[in-house]
C-alpha cells in the first residue's frame, strides 16, 4: 500500500495534511489490473478531494465570520462573477 498526501499551509497559522491509501501497481501489470489499479486511483482521489473541498469551505465560511462578510453578499459576487455590473445610487 502506497499513501498519496496533499499538504495545505497558508500564510496564518493553518495547516493540514490529507491523506489516502493507494495500491501498488504490479510491476508488469495486465489490461485488468491496469485498469483495476486506475480505478482505485481516481477513487482514492476523489476522497481526497472531497476532503480538501469541505476543509477549504469551513476555512472560508470562518474567515467570512471572522471578517464580517454576509454570506448572501458571498454569494451574489460569486454569481457576477467575470460580469460588469453597475451599482445603483
Amino acid at each position: 500500500m502506497a499513501i498519496i498526501e496533499a499538504d495545505y499551509t497558508s500564510l496564518g497559522a493553518d495547516s493540514d495534511t490529507f491523506k489516502v491509501p493507494v495500491a501498488v501497481v504490479p510491476a508488469q501489470p495486465n489490461s485488468e489490473e491496469r485498469t483495476t489499479y486506475l480505478a482505485c486511483l481516481r477513487a482514492s482521489l476523489s476522497s481526497m478531494q472531497d476532503s480538501i473541498n469541505v476543509f477549504l469551505t469551513r476555512k472560508m465560511e470562518e474567515e467570512n465570520r471572522i471578517a464580517g462578510t454576509d454570506a448572501t453578499q458571498d454569494a451574489k459576487e460569486e454569481e457576477q462573477y467575470g460580469e460588469e455590473t453597475v451599482e445603483e445610487s
